[in-house]
């Protein structure tokens, strides 16, 4: 019995060795994933690129999604997903402008954006950007230079 004990133990310890280490990792690989750019409250225009991770171990895709805060109960619309991990780099380019002015797919006012790290088991890790304002038609243009 005196044997059996410190063995049972030396085991023990090991598998817990173990389980820390798997949980520690997926912890830290999910830790750095989401949206880095733009930020919540920024107010974006034209062309926006948006920057962040997008990270597993059992990485399988991702998406980023968008939703006008104004509209209740309105459903995500995916507008970007990649197949290949993304670390501290661009995600997508979202055109903002697109059907500007006469019918404008992202009209002036609030959004969110989704990013969604898919795994392979189909399950999923989510990040938000919210407040973030579209302010396509209160910009102002820069005057150009005209050759005289």
């Amino acid at each position: 019995m005196k044997e059996v004990l410190p063995k049972t133990i030396a085991v023990l310890a090991v598998a817990f060795f173990g389980l820390f280490c798997m949980v520690a990792h997926d912890v830290y690989a999910q830790a750095g994933n989401g949206i880095f750019e733009p930020v919540d409250g920024d107010s974006v225009s034209g062309i926006v690129i948006i920057q962040g991770s997008a990270s597993h171990p059992q990485f399988l895709r991702y998406e980023l999604a968008f939703l006008q805060e104004a509209r209740p109960g309105a459903d995500w619309i995916v507008f970007a997903q990649g197949d290949q991990p993304v670390l501290d780099d661009t995600l997508a380019v979202w055109d903002t402008t697109v059907g500007q002015p006469i019918s404008p797919v992202f009209p002036d006012g609030q959004y969110r954006l989704r990013l969604r790290v898919v795994r392979q088991d189909y399950n999923y890790n989510e990040f938000f950007v919210s407040g973030l304002s579209i302010a396509n038609l209160s910009v102002t243009p820069s005057p150009t230079a005209t050759l005289t």
